[in-house]
């Protein structure tokens, strides 16, 4: 069940599901905007960690429909039109055991950004994020709760065009936990649109210590998908994104991604290793529209 209520500058919006064993998960949301220059945005969130689904997607700290609940404030402000400031507080909690957590634990994100736009068609974008969340340590028995603390800083140029968009973009981490480690990440985004297809590649060169300063980056997917893929030690990344509308009815996706590494010999483990330093991928769509 999905609902919304607008008055004015006032906005309430919220979903709520059921699965068949009766656990719940809801999000809602209440957004004012009293002035052009600034709004405001409060967001609440609860999925039960008995809720499951095949194809939920929702907003969320932990990346699932599932066990979590929350809130998040965030806001905007533009004081002069070239320049505009956004800034967001999270506060999450986590009932039940998850990913490299072998009990309930908490998770807290606060993000500043500023955009600026030097002139019509550039932008300057800088952020700067402070995630605290906990996990286990490693080396203790029974399992005892650790806080890292990451630092992640962007900085990135955007040039648009009628036809084609450029990001040069900028990453770094600072992860703290029981020691302390580096990450970096260069990138270059370029996008081409010329009547009926489109193109999208992305080239990464990614410098970490180890997987806590792994750095996460955006990366355009199939249409209905939705990514934002972890990058970890040393190597190089392409993507290639390629869109084709035939006639008024079909539309061909194809994305091709390939990752080399420099400082491994293979990649992943157990039933899912490769025994190779690079890997490709390769993902073909089909829509027909009747």
């Amino acid at each position: 069940m999905d609902y919304r209520f607008v008055y004015r500058s006032l906005s309430f919006s919220g979903e709520t599901a059921l699965n068949r064993d009766g656990a719940v998960a809801t999000v809602n949301a209440l957004s004012v905007q009293p002035s052009e220059i600034w709004s405001l945005v409060a967001l609440q969130r609860f999925y039960s960690y008995r809720y499951t689904t095949l194809h939920g997607h929702a907003f969320s700290e932990g990346g699932h429909v599932q066990n979590e609940s929350g809130i998040y404030l965030g806001g905007t402000w533009q004081p002069f039109i070239r320049l505009q400031l956004k800034a967001y507080a999270d506060f999450a909690y986590f009932p039940w055991a998850r990913y490299r957590v072998s009990q309930s634990s908490s998770a807290q994100d606060f993000l500043i950004e500023a955009n600026y736009e030097p002139a019509d068609k550039w932008t300057l974008k800088g952020r700067y994020r402070l995630h605290l969340r906990k996990t286990d340590r490693t080396e203790s028995s029974p399992k005892v709760l650790r806080r890292n603390n990451d630092h992640r800083m962007r900085l990135s140029l955007t040039y648009v065009d009628q036809a084609w968009r450029s990001t040069t973009q900028a990453d770094y981490v600072r992860a703290v936990g029981d020691s302390i480690s580096h990450g970096w990440m260069v990138s270059q985004q370029l996008a081409w649109q010329h009547k009926w297809w489109q193109l999208y590649l992305t080239a990464s060169y990614f410098d970490t210590q180890n997987y806590e300063s792994r750095i996460y980056a955006y990366e355009r997917q199939l249409p209905h998908n939705f990514a934002f893929p972890s990058y970890y030690g040393q190597g190089l990344h392409l993507s290639l994104v390629g869109r084709a509308n035939v006639g008024q009815w079909l539309q061909l996706d194809a994305k091709a991604t390939f990752t080399r590494y420099f400082d491994r010999s293979t990649i992943g483990s157990g039933l899912q290793q490769v025994d190779a330093s690079s890997l490709t991928h390769l993902s073909l769509q089909a829509r027909w529209r009747f």
